[in-house]
């Protein structure tokens, strides 16, 4: 029965260390959506249009001064692929092989 609790007890003083730090990652998050046109399923249909695949990522971020969604793309021969998508205009600004 001992054994059984501590991996649960673990869990939880993890989850209420981790919760102070993942709200200031969420504001974050939320001061860069602000001016953005973009939504995320635009973000990954642009993705999809440029590289043929299935999308499995998808994240938001500052990438040269822009705010970019980088949507993370297995192609047809199955190598992993990184589109950067802009967030205000929807044009892919670059495609890199992972």
């Amino acid at each position: 029965m001992k054994k059984q609790l501590i991996p649960g007890f673990m869990a939880i003083a993890l989850t209420l260390s981790v919760s102070p730090a993942w709200a200031l990652f969420e504001e974050d998050k939320a001061e860069m959506l602000q001016g953005t046109k973009v939504t995320l399923v635009e973000a990954v249909q642009a993705a999809l249009t440029n590289v043929k695949g299935k999308a499995f990522d998808v994240e938001l971020e500052e990438e040269d001064g822009k705010t970019v969604f980088e949507v993370k793309v297995i192609d047809e021969t199955g190598a992993t692929r990184e589109i950067y998508v802009d967030a205000k205009a929807g044009t892919v600004l670059k495609i890199e092989k992972d």
